[in-house]
């Protein structure tokens, strides 16, 4: 019997494109050198997604209707074990970027990029505001919470 194999392990901090590497994906687990692979992260994402009998179309629908918000929406992997997370790319790029909440600390604004500082120490720069990133990871934080209380509600 073959084993399956998960395409993305929960400790997963942060998976984006790399472009100093022709566009391949870096992902970086906590305490971890960055790994990198070729493909898209959407199918990354999915293949993990699918494992959990779900996929990026329905997690998207589900944050869509929790937060009344249709834009930049956080991706639920897992929720019992907090496996979330939050894109931080511009809504028009590429590039897509997204960090797992369990493990952002914080970000600071460094010229036109964003550093997001891991829990581990750890840091990535980004093209991108630290308002936006804040606004990013408190939506996944206010989605959790409400998502939590819905299906509490309805058990």
């Amino acid at each position: 019997m073959q084993m399956i194999q998960m395409p993305m392990q929960r400790e997963v901090m942060y998976v984006m494109y790399n472009l100093m590497h022709g566009g391949q994906i870096e992902m970086k687990q906590w305490q971890q050198l960055p790994l990198l692979q070729s493909g898209h992260i959407e199918h990354l994402i999915e293949s993990t997604l699918l494992l959990y009998g779900s996929n990026m179309k329905t997690r998207r629908k589900l944050a869509k209707m929790v937060l009344n918000k249709s834009a930049n929406l956080p991706i639920l992997i897992d929720e019992m074990h907090t496996w979330i997370y939050f894109p931080v790319h511009r809504r028009d790029s590429h590039y897509k970027a997204y960090i797992n909440a369990e493990y952002f600390y914080y970000a600071k604004q460094e010229n036109q990029n964003a550093i997001i500082v891991f829990t581990d120490g750890s840091e990535i720069k980004i093209e991108q505001s630290v308002e936006f990133i804040n606004r990013q990871y408190e939506k996944t934080i206010l989605f959790l919470d409400k998502y939590r209380k819905i299906k509490k509600m309805c058990i």
